[in-house]
């Protein structure tokens, strides 16, 4: 929903420092009210101290070891965590721990798994991926059973540096039956039936390390998101002749791609992939070219609108996301030279409306399945395509739609990730862009329909715009544009003020 300027006015009177710098003081601090607890499901704080729920597994190679013990937590209390200490040995062995439940965790009205974990590497340990593995106890007797029972699998790249404790938030859409080493039932997780979270790694290598966890969390929505600092691709111009379609691997497979209407109902301003699955098995998908180059290293994740217009036949069904670079700034992917890294995102069917897809870029991972590249890491100051594909595509015929990608930061406005106090009241994004001339936006979401006012305001407090002023309906994204064109350059500020928040932020008008 849009919501355009419609009040603005000139102002006038003398300036002076004093007000100037009393309703900007006020304006700036203004309280922002704590946003009410969201739903939330601790599967382990270690807070305890006991790590006896906790096994260890290694092997592959001479000399590879690991154990697990208690350590300080974020907060610096001694015995509150996990700590796996891994010893590589020669190199190319696996490692990791185990974390039981007992009961069973029910996660059922999650979307994201949180934990805290502290990387204590060094650069002969890199590259270096940490599997995290869900394993359901589906019947409810009380254990896992591999070969009945499915495992659940993302992948988070590990760096070196300060082993400080970082926030890892994943959503569980990007979550993917993993068969590799369990081969379970393959009739979808179980998320109310959580039993063991796996963290595994393979082929170590370099000096011995240690990795630290602090609670392992399920929330509702642990992030804040602010508008792009990198726009992909908006498709807001109707132009889609930069996405190109494959298909095939099957007799009647096709694929098509063009522009349909977008998140707020705008017609050809996002992109359409109509699929056919033929005699099913196949695969298809779309690649969406950047020229030139996205320069993504600042961001932290990938986002994007997503319409899945899918029937039960249609399922399972996986939607791969790939990242490409163009490390030698030639203007292409060279798939033998250039690495291609990716991540996974489970589609469902049901009502065909746009969610929001954001996935961490450390839940990126090195694809070579198709293309080696080099694989020296990805370099995210040159992204050049983002590309969906599918694979073991089968069922009626189906679409899927993709809106406003881009690459966004991850704002987490608790200083507690992960418990109780996250964010849910509302979610207000940064404008962009920001310096403008003569327009920028703005997004809001409120979790409950109520009245709230949204205002511009010069330097010296005085009210130049009034963008809303009434109810404003749950659960929706709602876009206000700020107009610059009858305003003096400047700093402006924006307020919106509902029943239980208030917030302000700056803009900077140049002309």
């Amino acid at each position: 929903m849009t919501h355009s300027l419609r009040h603005a006015r000139r102002v006038s009177g003398a300036s002076h420092a004093g007000s100037l710098l009393t309703a900007f003081a006020l304006l700036l601090a203004a309280t922002l009210v704590p946003a009410p607890a969201q739903a939330q499901v601790a599967f382990d704080t270690f807070d305890d101290g006991d790590v006896t729920n906790v096994g260890v597994f290694f092997g592959g190679t001479d000399g590879v070891g690991a154990g697990v013990g208690p350590t300080d937590d974020r907060n610096g209390t001694a015995n509150t965590a996990l700590s796996l200490g891994v010893n590589p040995g020669q190199g190319g062995g696996f490692a990791g721990a185990a974390v039981e439940a007992t009961p069973t965790v029910d996660a059922s009205g999650a979307g994201y798994l949180t934990f805290y974990l502290r990387a204590n590497l060094q650069a002969d340990n890199l590259p270096l991926t940490l599997e995290i593995n869900l394993q359901e106890d589906a019947n409810g007797n009380g254990t896992y059973e591999p070969a009945t029972e499915d495992e659940y699998q993302a992948n988070w790249r590990l760096s070196a540096g300060d082993p400080v404790y970082q926030l890892v938030q994943i959503p569980l859409a990007a979550f993917t039956d993993d068969n590799s080493v369990n081969p379970g039932a393959d009739d979808g997780f179980d998320f109310s039936r959580v039993k063991f979270v796996v963290f595994a790694m393979g082929n170590i290598q370099g000096s011995p390390f240690n990795l630290s966890f602090d609670d392992i969390v399920f929330t509702e929505d642990p992030v804040v998101m602010t508008m792009p600092l990198a726009s992909f691709d908006t498709f807001d111009d109707g132009d889609v002749t930069n996405v190109g379609v494959f298909f095939g691997g099957t007799d009647g497979v096709g694929a098509g791609v063009g522009p349909t209407d977008d998140r707020n109902g705008t017609a050809n301003t996002a992109l359409s992939l109509g699929v056919n699955p033929g005699q099913g098995g196949g695969f298809a998908g779309a690649a969406v070219e950047a020229t030139p180059t996205v320069d993504a290293s600042g961001a932290g994740y990938l986002t994007f609108y997503l319409r899945a217009n899918l029937q039960a036949d249609n399922l399972p069904l996986t939607l791969e996301i790939n990242l490409q670079e163009d490390a030698n700034g030639n203007g292409t992917y060279e798939p033998a030279t250039e690495d291609e890294y990716q991540a996974n995102w489970r589609l469902s069917a049901g009502d065909p409306v746009y969610q929001l897809v954001q996935i961490p870029l450390a839940a990126f991972t090195d694809d070579n399945s198709v293309n080696p590249g080099a694989d020296d890491g990805f370099d995210f100051s040159r992204v050049k395509f983002v590309v969906f594909a599918m694979g073991n595509i089968q069922g009626s015929p189906f679409n899927l739609s993709f809106d406003d990608i881009g690459f966004d930061q991850a704002v987490v406005t608790s200083s507690e990730p992960g418990a109780a106090d996250l964010p849910s009241a509302y979610v207000l994004t940064h404008a962009y862009p920001n310096p403008f001339n003569p327009q920028t936006q703005f997004e809001l979401t409120v979790r409950q329909t109520q009245p709230v006012r949204v205002a511009l305001y010069d330097a010296l407090g005085r009210e130049v715009a009034l963008l809303h002023d009434g109810i404003l309906p749950g659960q929706t994204r709602h876009t206000f544009r700020i107009d610059g064109q009858h305003l003096s350059s400047g700093l402006y500020l924006y307020r919106v003020v509902g029943e239980a928040f208030s917030e302000t932020r700056s803009v900077v008008l140049l002309k």
